[in-house]
């Protein structure tokens, strides 16, 4: 088929989800009230229509309005229970935590026993130390469905900050066996960090070092785990520890020798002395993030906006957050997460990414290739070019797969030969490069690139469709072309389009009877592509059924078929291929 790559955001491979979310402010409880003037001016003008608003808010997933109707849907003394548990859940789901517990008071004064309603108050126990009211409120917990592994969590960390360390580690240890003899499926590399955080804010040093060097880092915590591993070991002392296992890490998404000089000149927050409310901020975030805990997915984001309350720092929270404003739409809140994670963050490159989505969907190409240019002089500051070029390649990076997604082929080119020569030689690299000589008619330059990309992987499908169908069009090279698109479709034989380029392989020899074969596959593949349409047409036309190939070429018009292959079509109509 005609060459297709599939554009695509890298984002880290351990999130997303959709849900709403919150703006961030200095107090991290109150943000919900500053967004009241941009819902306001469209409220309903009664009662039930704000309920109908709050309902549809609902269903469009948008928590920052639904619970900002629901509010206005509750009547001073109003005893509808409905109504202020429906507005707890959206003002929590919103991380809009005070007013949440504020509603939670209320529902206690009704008489309900909400199962979450418990929840908010700990982020104001927490910050202020009150580790009595914490204990007060894990016991309330408890009680609720699911929720002994939770409460047993917090009372042990409230133990410690009450600073008795034998009885936490028991509580711990109950909460361990619980989740190991339930069957909970929270992943052995967290239960062992967390171990090891006790260990290492108790002052067992040898212990914690000992927990943090047999984290395993072959599971989807990987990178995580990688950061929260090493830091502990430099933290303690442990620095060859931490530098061997930072050169063992084979992920893509991290820069660890960025990580490792953030490291060795203290420019990184991971470095501060654990303390009592990051780790509780760590323990809601990790057990409900990485682990599927038995009331499922609901409550993974109103913890997260809890843990973010608790300590803003954690820069996984802030970016799953703005992720989910970003599959909202709403950029805004989205880049007000974003722009919590700073330079010194080892989530820099993967935020910086999400920016320029963002630049480029509320502006243009170039608007996102600015964000990437100011995102690389704030490396700058912290590091030589040496230090910080995986961060850099990975920001150039994303910006030539936008410039070739747009179609601005010079500038792709650019970018990713500054990319190849920062040293990120990989697959897609050459493919993206390749694909953009080709586009700006640079024939040699692109083959030898595309060939370069298969030498780096001989099964990518998509570098080997689009050398075939390339060679395929122009007429050229037909039986070298014919053996690398059989390759890519035995690797994909689902994909529509690879189907239609080994049927349009076999119209260019002739073999129109395979052709048809092939080209009316491709279209039950991929229905709705109006150029494998026009090549069935033309494949109808060779084995004389000229009703069938008109009426395809019709369709393919009527689908919209790019202008340069438009005009083609109305000749064939009126001539066929003759």
């Amino acid at each position: 088929m005609r060459k297709i790559i599939a554009a695509f955001l890298i984002i880290s491979s351990c999130f997303f989800v959709s849900c709403q979310s919150i703006s961030i402010s200095e107090d991290r409880n109150e943000p919900l009230n500053q967004q009241d003037n941009r819902i306001a001016p469209n409220l309903p003008p009664s009662k039930s229509g704000q309920f109908l608003a709050a309902r549809q808010a609902l269903f469009n997933g948008d928590n920052v309005a639904a619970g900002f109707y629901f509010d206005r849907t509750l009547s001073e003394g109003s005893d509808n229970l409905m109504l202020w548990e429906q507005s707890f859940l959206s003002n929590y789901q919103s991380g809009n935590l005070k007013r949440a517990a504020e509603i939670a008071a209320e529902l206690e004064h009704l008489g309900s026993e909400f199962s979450l309603s418990s929840e908010p108050a700990l982020s104001a126990a927490v910050n202020s130390g009150d580790w009595e009211a914490v204990i007060a409120l894990s016991d309330k917990i408890s009680l609720t469905d699911h929720g002994y592994m939770f409460a047993a969590g917090l009372r042990s960390l409230a133990l410690i900050g009450l600073g008795e360390p034998e009885t936490a580690l028991r509580e711990q240890q109950r909460m361990i066996d619980f989740i190991i003899n339930t069957k909970i499926d929270i992943p052995h590399e967290i239960l062992t960090l967390h171990q090891a955080y006790f260990a290492e804010i108790t002052g067992n040093t040898a212990e914690a070092i000992s927990l943090y060097k047999s984290i395993s880092l072959r599971n989807k915590t990987a990178s995580y785990t990688l950061i929260a591993t090493t830091a502990g070991l430099w933290r303690l002392g442990a620095h060859d520890n931490a530098k061997a296992m930072l050169r063992k890490y084979q992920g893509g998404e991290l820069a660890s020798e960025w990580l490792l000089h953030l490291y060795k000149t203290r420019q990184t927050k991971l470095l501060r002395q654990l303390n009592v409310r990051q780790l509780f901020a760590q323990f809601i975030f990790e057990f409900n993030w990485f682990g599927s805990a038995p009331y499922g997915q609901s409550l993974i984001l109103p913890r997260i906006h809890l843990a973010l309350s608790i300590w803003p720092e954690l820069d996984l929270g802030q970016l799953i957050l703005a992720q989910t404003y970003f599959d909202q739409s709403d950029y805004e809140r989205a880049v007000d997460y974003l722009n919590q994670v700073t330079g010194t963050s080892p989530y820099f490159n993967q935020a910086i990414m999400l920016k320029m989505e963002i630049a480029r969907q509320t502006g243009n190409a170039h608007s996102a290739f600015i964000v990437a240019e100011n995102a690389l002089a704030e490396l700058t500051d912290f590091g030589t070019e040496a230090m910080f070029a995986h961060e850099k390649a990975l920001i150039l990076q994303h910006a030539g797969t936008i410039a070739r997604r747009e179609e601005l082929y010079h500038h792709a080119i650019d970018y990713f030969e500054q990319v190849l020569a920062l040293g990120r030689q990989t697959n897609f690299n050459y493919r993206n490069l390749g694909i953009s000589y080709e586009r700006t008619g640079q024939v040699e330059l692109a083959e030898n690139a595309l060939q370069k990309a298969l030498q780096l992987n001989p099964d990518d499908s998509l570098t080997l469709n689009y050398i075939g169908y390339w060679w395929v069009d122009e007429n050229r090279r037909i039986e070298e072309a014919f053996e690398l698109i059989k390759r890519a479709v035995n690797l994909q034989p689902t994909s529509g389009y690879f189907a239609d380029s080994l049927g349009w392989a076999y119209f260019r020899q002739s073999n129109f009877d395979s052709a048809v074969l092939w080209l009316e596959k491709a279209i039950q593949l991929a229905p709705t592509d109006p150029v494998i349409v026009d090549h069935l047409g033309d494949a109808y036309w060779k084995v004389g059924r000229f009703l069938e190939a008109r009426y395809k070429w019709r369709q393919a018009l009527d689908m919209g078929i790019e202008d340069k292959y438009a005009t083609i079509i109305a000749e064939k109509m009126a001539d066929g291929l003759e």
